[in-house]
């Protein structure tokens, strides 16, 4: 259950930012690829795919078979425009920034409108290196054993809207939106042995 103030009591704006620093990830070296071009002045990854990644549509139709040419056209549609190996960056710090504004307006005697709304903004960044095996049947006789790499950018970010308007002492309007989007990019390097 999410309450909120239902009139800010004067005008109010705050700002806030921190970083966090993870001695296994920050600054280290960790798989990523080149995403889309929905991002913020080029500093804030908003989690939003701009369909650079789409299956393309030769693709798409169903109507194609696994026959040379087919192939062939397949090849070129994945080729096309797109990053399809990982590549390899230096993990920032992670980073977190809010953003808060309001305002109390008097409109008559009796009537107050309220007017408040916040933004906030969160990424982080992980880098592991995991084990993964497959086994044959029920036998316990092991047939495939990869290292794994994995990068992973997360992001949240979302916003609040709230307003409010008092009509008289016993009623109110009340208006709340709220907009939350979170997201992982994924980039996997796996390697080993396929017996």
């Amino acid at each position: 259950n999410l309450a909120t103030r239902d009139f800010p009591m004067r005008r109010e704006i705050s700002f806030s930012a921190s970083g966090s620093y993870n001695t296994e990830n920050t600054g280290n070296a960790r798989l990523t690829y080149e995403g889309g071009e929905d991002d913020f002045a080029g500093l804030f990854d908003l989690g939003v795919d701009d369909g650079s990644r789409d299956i393309p549509a030769e693709l798409q139709e169903g109507a194609w078979a696994a026959t040379d040419s087919s192939r062939e056209v397949a090849g070129e549609a994945l080729a096309a425009n797109r990053q399809w190996t990982p590549t390899r960056s230096t993990a920032p710090l992670n980073s977190n920034y809010n953003l808060n504004v309001g305002n109390l307006y008097q409109l008559g005697e009796q009537t107050n409108l309220g007017l408040s709304a916040s933004l906030s903004y969160s990424n982080s960044y992980k880098a592991t290196t995991e084990l993964y095996r497959e086994y044959k049947g029920g036998n316990g006789v092991q047939d495939l054993e990869l290292n794994v790499q994995k990068g992973v950018s997360s992001v949240l970010w979302g916003g609040l809207f709230t307003s409010a308007l008092n009509l008289s002492q016993n009623h109110k309007l009340f208006f709340r939106g709220i907009h939350n989007r979170t997201a992982d990019d994924e980039a996997h390097k796996a390697y080993g042995l396929d017996e």
